[in-house]
């Protein structure tokens, strides 16, 4: 799904591409912005701050909440020309996959003739459902 803003984002403009995924509950969801345009979300109407939310439900990396989705920053949001590609996500949208296989590193420390090994593993998010995305482009201001 995709929606085209006249300008900056909006509280209206959040809830009605929101409205877009025809839920009939309150799923909870992500908008990704890029850092840029953070001042205009903390300055929009009805936005409320991260600590302000209190015990409420919030996805990690959230500044706050407008229009009833985490506002969460992102360098990986775009700007093309004097358009921002912002994303709109339900959280059951996306899935999380291995996203390498297992790497292993050692480490030798020679005064004590010891080698210390040392597994990890990168897991990466995905989108697994199409319809739980909103792609909402803005103009700058």
């Amino acid at each position: 799904l995709k929606v085209t803003l006249p300008g900056k984002l909006t509280f209206e403009d959040i809830v009605k591409a929101r409205a877009l995924f025809l839920d009939e509950d309150e799923i909870p969801c992500a908008l990704y912005i890029n850092p840029a345009q953070e001042a205009d979300v903390l300055l929009a109407t009805g936005f409320i701050p991260e600590t302000a939310l209190g015990d409420q439900f919030r996805l990690d990396g959230a500044i706050g909440r407008l229009g009833g989705a985490d506002i969460i920053k992102s360098i990986k949001v775009k700007k093309v020309g004097t358009a921002y590609k912002n994303v709109l996500v339900k959280a059951e949208a996306l899935g999380v996959k291995l996203g390498n296989t297992l790497l292993i590193e050692d480490e030798r420390n020679k005064s004590t003739q010891t080698t210390t090994y040392f597994a990890s593993e990168m897991y990466v998010p995905y989108i697994k459902n199409d319809a739980g995305v909103v792609t909402m482009t803005t103009k700058e201001a």
